[in-house]
């Protein structure tokens, strides 16, 4: 009898773990999570106009307004996240500066009292890390007037005047973005560039001069020019809870086998008459999750199609479908399809091979890329399920 009971314990458990999956559209919503983009996703491109001042050591000697030098730049880059960017930047024109000696090159005229006037034409190529500080604090907002955009970065300058100079530059700067249109920004750019004094062909007590910018563009994004809300749903079981459900069912269809097996030996022991050994006729559902991209079964699922084969081959009057899927917020519709119909005969031979369930058993239900089944998660959808 209390062999039984183990019997009748190990169907009640499955019947709530099965009821428990219908309601992941209960909870509370968490809307300003995103999805990471995709490659070609989030990329813009932008130019800008202004002035450049140079920060040289003798450059006091002439008034700041002689020292403005037109600039301009163009870039091209991509939103990994809201918050997050990178892009490569090109900047340039000249530079005006003052000289002690007119040996240092770059000298254009005198300025009188022993300082002579500079003038070098340059080309600055650096990659920056941008971060949108608007989207980190205060959540992701596409229809946002105004962000706030700092960023860092490292390059190189070399002059295409003579003396031809090169040094590596360090960058940082703030580009305070005004929306237009979802695609189309104006940016107000403020920049600074610090490299080797030498750049100007005179050594200085200085360990680095600079070179400081102002610039008005726009920019355009191009490809997708948003990020997908990520909503997650909370159903008050956590995580843990559900992992060791899982396990309990595991070992309760261990146990399973192991009464049956139990029961055949008394039985011709004891010589009796025939004894109806109770059967799992149904059996829940399997879940098999997989990696982004990927068919491969890890030795936790093989694990658990060992436990689901015993009890598929005791259900001799039924058949089995593996239905496939893959999630549609990654991959083409060609790629998910050809994926799910790999995971399904992944399982399909394990089951088949590694575990001697007969062929005629199963069934393959390849569905191909889908939305979010569980959970509002993507990572969810990445599964076979066999029932």
């Amino acid at each position: 009898m209390k062999k039984y009971l183990y019997l009748a314990a190990f169907c009640l458990l499955l019947g709530p773990t099965v009821s428990a999956q219908n309601d992941a559209d209960k909870g509370i919503e968490f809307p300003h999570r995103v999805v990471t983009n995709g490659f070609w996703d989030n990329w813009f491109v932008g130019v800008g106009a202004g002035v450049n001042v140079y920060g040289g050591q003798h450059d006091q000697h002439m008034s700041l307004g002689k020292r403005f030098a037109p600039a301009v730049n163009a870039y091209v880059g991509k939103w990994f996240t809201p918050g997050l960017g990178v892009r490569a930047n090109y900047s340039g024109l000249y530079w005006n500066g003052v000289a002690i000696s007119p040996e240092t090159g770059f000298v254009r005229k005198g300025l009188g009292d022993g300082y002579h006037k500079q003038k070098g034409n340059f080309v600055n190529m650096h990659a920056d890390v941008m971060l949108n500080l608007s989207e980190m604090f205060c959540g992701h907002n596409p229809q946002r007037a105004y962000s706030f955009i700092p960023y860092a970065g490292a390059g190189i300058i070399h002059s295409t005047s003579q003396p031809k100079n090169d040094e590596l530059t360090w960058h940082a700067g703030i580009i305070n973005r005004f929306r237009i249109t979802d695609r189309l920004a104006v940016n107000v750019e403020l920049a600074t560039a610090f490299f080797k004094d030498k750049f100007d062909g005179e050594l200085s007590h200085k360990r680095a001069e600079g070179m400081y910018s102002a610039l008005v563009g726009m920019s355009y994004r191009i490809g997708k020019k948003n990020f997908d809300r990520n909503i997650i749903k909370y159903t008050g079981i956590d995580q843990s809870e559900l992992d060791n459900a899982n396990e309990r069912a595991n070992n309760l269809r261990a146990e399973n086998e192991k009464l049956k097996e139990e029961i055949r030996k008394e039985k011709e022991m004891k010589a009796e008459p025939a004894v109806q050994v109770i059967t799992t006729k149904t059996m829940a559902p399997v879940y098999v999750l997989f990696d982004l991209g990927k068919s491969a079964l890890s030795k936790a699922q093989r694990i658990n199609l060992q436990y689901a084969a015993a009890s598929i081959k005791s259900c001799t009057d039924q058949v089995f479908t593996i239905e496939a899927y893959a999630d549609n917020k990654t991959g083409s519709a060609e790629t998910n399809k050809r994926l799910s119909s790999q995971r399904a005969e992944t399982v399909k031979k394990c089951l088949v091979e590694e575990f001697g369930v007969p062929a005629t058993m199963l069934r393959v239900d390849v569905k191909g890329g889908v939305d979010n089944m569980f959970y509002n998660d993507p990572a969810l959808s990445r599964a076979v399920i066999i029932k």
